[in-house]
Formats: structure tokens, C-alpha cells, sequence
């Protein structure tokens, strides 16, 4: 086959495995650095020098350079030249081909003689090349039938392949004698003109295959290749040693340029060596057998195709329109379909009765029909109710001949039976035997019991092999339902046999290049890639195309299926631009048929999938919006399913992906409704899934109200559908009660997430991994209603289910590990809460990348589980280290974590009295346009802290400065009427009253009452007004005192 990249694409080219000459060169790149190496050694530390100096080995090198610039380019050369008089021979047959059908071609001339000089034609033009392919692909046959020499196979061994290879000289003569017998077919013969040309172009056929014959037996010559080749070798393994005379460091520079120098001159010679050999199976070869296909298969649509309906039809625009472009084949065999009489119908079905009823007759009254009549007529019997449809009244009808054909007694009855014909009885019952179990197998694949009908095909194939042989049309059928059968039970090997055997039987039968080939090469590409063989399973997938493409037209659904298999092994080559491209062809071609095909939802998800894995999202989002125009214009089968779920896809982008929850709500309602309206009833679990995405998202948006509406639909759906104790059911209680917790209904809220804990432990045999989910999302929701112990409850029990089902180290026991640890620090049990948190982090690092988010994540929890354990350097010293990886992301979430770290980290620089390192944190974040109310409450309070205990140290100017930023700060981010200014002016009045400055505390404490009595949602028994009351009496008693002393 040959090669097809994208010459623009550096990266793809460079790296590249599928073609390379990597594999073959870096063993010698590898090995010269080691004589390098051992070189170096053998000077610095055993004192033995084998260096020399440079000296003539630049006309050496010269010398080198030249015989390998040469060899390439002649090697190309020819390579080229092959190519050319490839494709020049096929051209010569297509333009027979062409002419002849044009000679022929019109009305007066179209009559039976003529098609039977053009099929005789058309055999021995395919003749040609299939003889001139399989000879070239030989060159050992080529050198026997040109020069009488064989190179290297035993005589015996070549003779006995020759036969089986047809000289092309000979059916290239033949094809000269067809044209001379054109007057014995013709009504009207050729003129003396056609003939010529026909015969000329003939004789062009036979110049090319003679020059190509030249070209596989001359190959490039040997001393050149000798001389080349030896001077190469010999430079590059001295090349070490003078490379490294002079040089007495480490030698890592050396290794560098030496490594690609052997791979720069050695892989040029292992280039020219892979073009010499231009007709052989290699990646890099001419891919002549593809070449001949599509010749052979042109050849025959132009001689007995379609083609020759332009000359017999004056209005073809009736029949369809044929051309490449066109999109009509399917609709078009719809119509050509003749009309159907229910009247012969049920004719035929009263036959079939009366013929059931005359052989129950027999069976029942005929006593003597108990031998090998008996089992016949069952067996009739069965091929009748088989014929209806009845395949368990069938099935008993067969297994009852069998019964009968396989007793001692099975000749008794018969009147025929002697010594003399026993032999031939016998072989008409083992026959008759292999017939039936047949039958049964037939019937049992009918009821998709494929595992007994296996049992009885394998039992039939060796009889059928025995008798028939392999090429056999029925044993051939044979291995291609054995083989569908093998392959869908998992065993891949006998798979794989059974699709290669029916390939070669239906080659010996139709040609290698037989249209009929399409369904065994697809096959064999799925079982290929089942075996991960994915070189050998690109290659069954290409023919296949190629081969519909010739055959059903480019735009046809089946081109469209094979497309996504072509896309699902440049996958796993890591070719992502070359599988995007093939998915987006087989979407295009299923655009234009009537009927889309159930490959659709893969190939967009694939095509999605590469679009954010370049972070291409809006590119994946743009691929559903013109997917859901096509669908929306079509009447498919599909259409109404396939619609929702692009529609769940797309939402699903915009919710997770690019946190647009409003067109995620546009998505899931546009979902909803195409589900709501449909004519056709649609699935309980499908609305249900659509009423729970439109509340989820409802809930993201803080529309708790409308959530719940669509919830209650959901649940009503579900329990009618799977009842109360069903995890469908779990989850929309679970989404319910926190729906109802958001909105501030806490009891209802509560109750829900406690019906939904009663159900899930009464659950026992669903999937555990789901079972496992709704437990996580039941402790989550219940955690955030305050019920610890019941969360802990849960959490615990889906980690237990997902370790024992999913393995200690999946992704998932790190969630509810992480969720465990976060209970626990709630109620200050700090050990077991990093333990969890550590075992999280571990699993983490195990399965995602260093700079994952909920890496950083989990780092910032120990980092406070440190922090209240009073481990302050610890906890300096992970947060961080989580600092220095937000630092070099953009994201919003990475934004607002560096935010609530440089909080945190200025806490920690509170509790270590280091002031200025805190107030240093607290000022990085100030006018951030994430910073929330929280923060800078929390920011406020721990500022007014430092300022306190700043006054305690004698500081009275610097607690003032600090306290004085923090009234600007509450002021700006959370105005003058927010509890936290008023308390900043409380503690500036507490630092005046300390310091004996009593008439500026009590203006402060006044201001300061005021403000929060101004304040309603503030109560008069709050902490702050008490606190300020206090202090204002403790100051007025004060100035009191200082009079009543005065």
C-alpha cells in the first residue's frame, strides 16, 4: 500500500511510525554512540587512546555524500519510472474497454452477439492484468519465464507455482484473436479502423508489460550498491573515533551529532532500499493491487455496466441519475421493485398449509414411513414451518429426523434395504444427517441461540469440507456464518480463520477483485481490529472502501460506515487529523442519504472528542449544530433518537466544558420538546433524563423553584416506570432534596434525601459502579444539609463498593475519599481527615497529570489539615507549592483558587505572627474580580486581628495604619452598611481606648452602634452589637472616672 500524509504537518510527518525507516536505522544510531561511549571510557579512565586525528576522511566524506545523494535519487528515479508504465499499461485496458463499447455500443449493433464479443472481451482484458499483477508481485516466476533462471527456490518448488501463473503475453494474444473474431459475434463487424486501434492499443499493452518485466529483473547494479553500501558502513563506525580526537570533556555533544549524522546517511540508503523493490507488499510500494481494481472493476462497469445503458435507453433520466456525485442509488432500488399481489401471497401460504397437513398425513397414517422416508418427511416438514417462520415447531421437526436418521434401527423399515446397496444407504443417510443438523443450526442462529448453532455447525463442516471441499459456494457460506458466530461470542482467532478461509473461497470462485469481496473485508477489518492488529485492519478497511466506492457510488451510507472504521484506526495511529477528516466524510455522505446510519453518534463523538482534545470546543459545538440541520430535514428512522442525544451531547459541552449553563438549558429543553412531541412513544428513562438535565441545570442558574417542577415530572416518570427502589429513582430524589435545600426548605429537603438513603439500601441488584455513584451524590447532598453522620454513612459505603468492584487506586475512590476527608475536617477530626485526603492525592498523582486541578485541590486541603494541627511550615510549605502551578493557568476555577490560597496562607502567617507576610497575601488578591463577599469578610476579620495584636506589641501607629486599610477595604467591597465596617470601626475605637484616648474611642464605638443598629438583619443579642456595647460602656465609665478624679 502506499503512504498518504499531510506534507504541511511537521509534527505528523517527523514522528510518524506507520512508513518510517526509523525502526531499521536506530539500532546503528544507538550502536555508534556506544562505541563513542566506550571510547570515551576506555581514554579517561584506563588511559587507552584509540583516537585519531581527522585527516583525509573529508574526501572520504565527500566521497560518501555523493554515492548516497546519487543512489536516492536513482532509486526514485526508477521508483518513479515504475509507476508511470503502471499506470500506462492500465490505461491501455480502460481505452479497449472504452473503444470496443463504443464500436458496439449502438442500437443497431446491441444484440446478443455483441454482448457476448464484449464479456468475452472483458475476461481476457481482466485476465491480462490479474496475470500481469500476480507476476509482478513475483519477480522470482518473472525471471523463470523471461531468462529460464530461478534465483533461490527449489525446482521442483518453482515449477509447481508456475503452473498456477498465466503468461501475459499469452492473454494479451488472445485478446488480438477476440478482435480479429469480431465478424463471427457482430451483426455489424468493426471497421478496418477500430480494428487497428484496437489492435494498437493491444500492442502498447505488451511494450509496457515488456518494459516492466525489464524493470523487476534489472535491478539497481550490484557494485554500486556494493561499493556504496560498504564505504557507508565503514565511514560511520569511524566516525567515533575522530569525532572525539581533541576532546577530552563528556562526550554528550558528540553523541548528539553523531546520532544524527547515522541517522541522516544510513537512513537515506535504507530510503533507496525500500524504493528498489517497487512491487511488493511494503508500506511505502506502489499499491498496484489497488490500482488493478479499480481498472478491472471500471473495465467491467464500461463493457456489461452501467455504462452501456446510455446506448440503449434514449431517456436515461428515468432510470436515476448515476454520476459520482449523486446520492439517489438507494431510493432509486425502492423503485425498481415490481408491485406486490397479495393474491399470489396467499395462494403460495395455502400451498404450504396443504403441504404440511398431506405430510402429517403420512408421518400419522403411513406406518412403514418410520425409516429413512419417515425422517425425510419430517425433515420436509420442517423446511415448510422453517419457511413460515415457526422455527420452534421447526426445530422439533428436525431434531426428530435426526433422532431417527442417527438410530440402529433407521433401515429396518426400509424395503429397499440389502446387503448389496447398504454402502450407498449409509452415504445417503450421513448426507441426509449433515442436511439436517444443518437445518438446525439455521434455526437455532434464527432464534439467536448462536452457541448451539455453533455446536451444530461444527459438526457439519468437516462433512461438507470432506465432501464439497473448501471453494464449495455452500461450505463458503458455511465459514461466513461460523465466523460472524465466533466473532460475536469473543473468540477472535477462530474468527479470523474462519473470515480468511471464506476469502479464499470466494476469490477462487468470483477473482480477487470481485465486488463480492466488500463483506469478508469488513469483516476481517473488525476482527483485525478486535485483535488490536490495526496495520492488517486499516488495510481490510481501505479495500473495502475503494471497492464500494467503485461499486455503490462515493456518497452511499455503506462508504459513510466504512469511513468511521478508517477514522477509528488513524485514531489509535495517533493521526487525529487524518480521522477527524474521515469522520466528518462519512458525516457529510450521511447527510445527503435518506437514511442515517447508526455510525452517526460514534463519528460525532469522535470528532468532538478531537476537537477538545485541541481545546477546539466551539469547532465541536458547530459539528452538532450542522448535524442537527440535517437531521431535522430528514425522515429517518433515527431521526427522533439521534436528535436527543446530540441535543444531551451539545448540553453536556456547554454545562461542563465551557460553564455556559444558559444554552446548556436551551439544549436540554429543545431535547425535552422534540421528545414530548414525537408521534412515536417514547422511553420513560429517555424523558426522565430529559426533565433531570433541564432541573440540573436550573439548578446551576439558582432557579430552584422551576428545578423542582421538572424533578417532580421525573419522579413521577420513574416510579411508574422502575418503582420506588431503583437508582434512577435514587438520583432524582437525591437532585430533589438538594433542589429544595438551595431553596431554603430544609425539612422537605431533608425528607427527600432520606427517602432516597431508604431506597438505595434497599437496592441490591443493580450495577454496583451506579450504585456506587448514587451513594456519593446521597453523602454529598446530605453533608451539605447538615447530616454528617447519615453523608459519612454513605460515603463510606460507595468507597467500599467501588475499592472491591473498581480497585483500590480507581479515580473514583479518590472522590469519595476526598468527600470523607472534608466531613471529617468539619468535625475537627483532623488525623483521619488527611488520612483520606492523602490516600485521594495518592490515587491522583497515580491517574492524572501533575498540574490537574483536583490535585491542586487536594494539595490545598492537607495544606489546611496542617494548618489546624498547628504543622504552620507544612502548611506554608504545600500552599506553595500549589501557588507556583495555579500561577500558570488562565482558568476561572484556577483564578478563584489562587484567591481563597492567598487567604488561607495569610491565616497561617497570622497564626505564625508574621504580619507582614500576611497582610502581603491579603493585599495580592484585593480587586480581583473573582474575589466574592466571603472573602473579603474573611480577608476583613483576620486584617482587624493583625491590627488587635499590633496594639498589644506597643505598635500603636502601625495597629492604626492596619486597621484604617481595613475600613477602606470593607467600605470599598462591602459598603458602609455591612456588619464588618462597623466592627473595623469598633476595634479602631478599642486601639484609641487601650492607648487612653477614651473621647476618640466613644466617637468610634457611637459610629459604630449606629451602623449596625441601621443594619436590620442584624439582631440586638449579635456578637458585634454586644461586643461594641461593651465597649462603649467600658470607655464612658472610664472618661466618668477621670472627671469624678479631677
Amino acid at each position: 500500500m502506499t503512504i498518504y500524509y499531510d506534507s504541511r504537518n511537521h509534527i505528523s510527518v517527523i514522528f510518524a511510525i506507520r512508513g518510517t525507516v526509523w525502526r531499521s536505522v536506530l539500532p546503528f544510531c544507538i550502536m555508534n554512540i556506544a562505541i563513542n561511549f566506550a571510547i570515551y571510557i576506555l581514554n579517561q579512565h584506563l588511559d587507552v587512546d584509540v583516537r585519531f586525528e581527522e585527516g583525509g576522511t573529508s574526501m572520504l566524506t565527500i566521497m560518501v555524500a555523493f554515492l548516497v545523494v546519487s543512489r536516492t535519487t536513482s532509486s526514485y528515479m526508477r521508483f518513479w519510472q515504475a509507476r508511470s508504465q503502471v499506470s500506462g499499461l492500465l490505461r491501455k485496458m480502460i481505452q479497449v474497454a472504452h473503444l470496443a463499447t463504443s464500436a458496439t455500443g449502438s442500437v443497431s449493433r446491441d444484440d446478443e452477439g455483441a454482448a457476448k464479443w464484449r464479456s468475452i472481451l472483458k475476461c481476457r482484458l481482466i485476465n491480462s492484468i490479474r496475470s500481469t499483477v500476480c507476476l509482478l508481485r513475483n519477480t522470482d516466476i518473472v525471471e523463470v519465464m523471461l531468462l529460464g533462471e530461478h534465483s533461490s527456490k527449489d525446482e521442483m518448488e518453482m515449477e509447481a507455482e508456475m503452473k498456477s501463473y498465466t503468461d501475459p503475453t499469452t492473454v494479451a494474444n488472445s485478446i488480438h484473436d477476440i478482435i480479429i473474431l469480431n465478424k463471427q459475434y457482430l451483426k455489424t463487424p468493426l471497421t478496418i479502423q477500430e480494428e487497428m486501434m484496437l489492435h494498437n492499443l493491444s500492442g502498447n499493452f505488451l511494450d509496457l508489460y515488456a518494459e516492466l518485466c525489464k524493470f523487476a529483473t534489472t535491478p539497481y547494479p550490484f557494485p554500486v550498491v556494493q561499493m556504496a553500501r560498504g564505504m557507508i558502513i565503514v565511514w560511520l563506525f569511524l566516525l567515533p573515533f575522530y569525532m572525539s580526537h581533541g576532546e577530552d570533556g563528556p562526550p554528550y555533544g558528540q553523541f548528539f551529532a553523531i546520532f544524527f549524522i547515522t541517522y541522516g546517511f544510513l537512513g537515506l540508503e535504507f530510503v533507496a532500499m525500500e524504493l528498489d523493490d517497487p512491487f511488493g507488499d511494503d508500506l511505502n510500494d506502489i499499491d498496484i493491487k489497488r490500482l488493478a481494481t479499480a481498472t478491472i472493476l471500471g473495465i467491467t462497469n464500461i463493457l456489461d455496466g452501467d455504462s452501456m445503458r446510455y446506448f440503449n435507453n434514449d431517456n436515461s433520466d428515468k432510470e436515476g441519475d448515476y454520476s459520482i456525485e449523486s446520492s439517489k442509488t438507494e431510493s432509486m432500488s425502492d423503485n425498481l421493485l415490481p408491485e406486490i399481489d397479495v393474491s399470489k401471497i396467499d395462494a403460495l401460504a395455502g400451498k404450504v398449509q396443504f403441504r404440511i397437513t398431506r405430510i402429517e398425513r403420512n408421518i400419522d397414517v403411513d406406518e412403514k414411513a418410520k425409516g429413512m422416508e419417515g425422517a425425510r418427511n419430517l425433515e420436509h416438514m420442517g423446511d415448510t414451518l422453517a419457511i413460515q417462520g415457526k422455527h420452534d415447531e421447526a426445530l422439533e421437526k428436525y431434531r426428530e429426523s435426526l433422532v431417527i436418521l442417527r438410530s440402529t434401527d433407521v433401515f429396518d423399515a426400509d424395503e429397499t434395504f440389502s446387503t448389496e446397496n447398504e454402502e450407498s444407504l449409509k452415504a445417503n443417510r450421513d448426507s441426509q444427517v449433515v442436511r439436517v443438523l444443518a437445518s438446525i443450526g439455521h434455526q437455532l442462529y434464527a432464534k439467536k441461540e448462536y452457541e448451539k448453532a455453533l455446536e451444530c455447525y461444527e459438526e457439519v463442516l468437516p462433512v461438507q469440507l470432506e465432501i464439497f471441499g473448501r471453494n464449495h459456494e455452500q461450505v463458503i457460506n458455511l465459514f461466513h456464518v461460523m465466523g460472524k458466530l465466533y466473532f460475536a461470542g469473543g473468540n477472535n482467532d477462530k474468527a479470523l480463520d474462519m473470515f480468511t478461509k471464506e476469502l479464499k473461497g470466494k476469490q477462487h470462485l468470483a477473482g480477487k477483485f470481485d465486488q463480492s469481496m466488500t463483506t469478508v473485508l469488513f469483516n476481517l477489518g473488525l476482527v483485525h481490529e478486535k485483535k488490536y492488529h490495526y496495520d492488517w485492519a486499516m488495510e481490510c478497511f481501505v479495500e473495502v472502501l475503494y471497492l464500494q466506492r467503485a461499486t455503490q457510488g462515493v456518497n452511499h451510507k455503506v462508504v459513510a460506515s466504512t469511513l468511521c472504521h478508517i477514522g477509528n484506526m488513524h485514531l489509535e495511529f495517533g493521526d487525529f487529523d487524518s480521522a477527524r477528516k474521515a469522520y466528518e466524510r462519512s458525516l457529510k455522505i450521511q447527510a445527503r442519504v435518506d437514511n442515517v446510519t447508526n455510525e452517526i453518534l460514534p463519528a460525532i463523538d469522535a470528532v468532538c472528542s478531537i476537537y477538545e482534545g485541541t481545546d477546539k470546543i466551539e469547532n465541536a459545538m458547530s459539528c452538532f449544530d450542522e448535524t442537527l440541520k440535517v437531521l431535522s430535514k430528514k425522515k429517518a428512522k433515527l431521526k427522533t433518537n439521534t436528535t436527543v442525544e446530540l441535543l444531551f451531547r451539545m448540553g453536556d459541552i456547554c454545562l461542563y466544558k465551557l460553564s455556559d449553563a444558559g444554552r446548556a438549558l436551551k439544549c436540554f429543553e429543545e431535547a425535552l420538546q422534540t421528545l414530548l412531541l414525537t408521534d412515536q412513544k417514547s422511553d420513560d428513562g429517555t424523558v426522565s433524563k430529559a426533565y433531570f438535565k433541564v432541573a440540573l441545570t436550573l439548578i446551576t442558574l439558582s432557579k430552584y423553584k422551576k428545578s423542582i417542577e421538572y424533578l417532580k415530572k421525573a419522579l413521577a416518570i420513574c416510579k411508574e416506570a422502575y418503582g420506588v427502589d431503583n437508582l434512577h429513582t435514587v438520583r432524582v430524589l437525591i437532585l430533589l432534596g438538594d433542589a429544595y435545600l438551595k431553596s431554603k426548605e430544609s425539612k422537605r429537603g431533608i425528607d427527600f434525601l432520606h427517602q432516597a438513603m431508604r431506597s438505595i439500601q434497599s437496592i441490591s441488584e443493580e450495577d454496583p459502579t451506579e450504585k456506587a455513584r448514587s451513594l456519593h451524590e446521597l453523602g454529598v447532598a446530605l453533608f451539605g444539609a447538615g447530616e454528617g453522620r447519615a453523608a459519612r454513612t454513605c460515603l463510606e459505603d460507595a468507597l467500599d463498593v467501588r475499592k472491591e468492584t473498581l480497585g483500590l487506586d480507581d479515580i473514583t475512590v479518590a472522590e469519595c475519599s476526598d468527600c470523607l476527608g472534608g466531613i471529617h475536617a468539619s468535625t475537627e477530626n483532623n488525623e483521619l481527615s488527611l488520612r483520606y485526603y492523602e490516600d485521594a492525592l495518592r490515587i491522583r498523582r497515580m491517574k492524572l497529570d501533575a498540574n490537574n486541578d483536583q490535585i491542586l485541590d487536594t494539595m490545598s486541603k492537607i495544606a489546611c489539615v496542617f494548618a489546624k494541627r498547628g504543622k504552620f511550615q507544612r502548611s506554608m510549605s504545600l500552599y506553595s507549592q500549589v501557588l507556583g502551578k495555579l500561577s500558570d493557568k488562565q482558568s476561572e476555577w484556577a483564578q478563584k483558587k489562587t484567591i481563597q490560597v492567598r487567604i488561607l496562607m495569610g491565616h497561617v502567617c497570622v497564626e505564625m505572627k508574621e504580619f507582614e507576610n500576611a497582610l502581603q497575601n491579603y493585599s495580592e488578591v484585593i480587586g480581583s474580580k473573582y474575589l466574592t463577599v466571603e472573602d473579603a469578610v474573611s480577608i476583613s476579620s483576620s486584617r482587624r486581628a493583625v491590627g488587635i495584636m499590633i496594639s498589644k506589641e506597643g505598635n500603636r501607629e502601625g495597629a492604626l495604619k492596619v486597621l484604617g486599610e481595613t475600613l477602606l477595604l470593607a467600605q470599598k467591597t462591602l459598603r458602609e452598611t455591612h456588619e464588618e465596617f462597623a466592627n473595623a470601626l469598633s476595634d479602631i475605637g478599642s486601639v484609641h481606648y487601650t492607648w487612653g484616648d477614651s473621647k476618640q474611642a466613644i466617637e468610634n464605638y457611637n459610629i459604630a452602634l449606629r451602623l449596625l443598629k441601621h443594619n436590620k438583619r442584624i439582631k440586638e443579642d449579635s456578637p458585634s452589637m454586644q461586643q461594641t456595647k461593651k465597649r462603649l460602656q467600658a470607655a464612658m465609665s472610664q472618661v466618668d472616672d477621670g472627671q469624678n478624679r479631677s
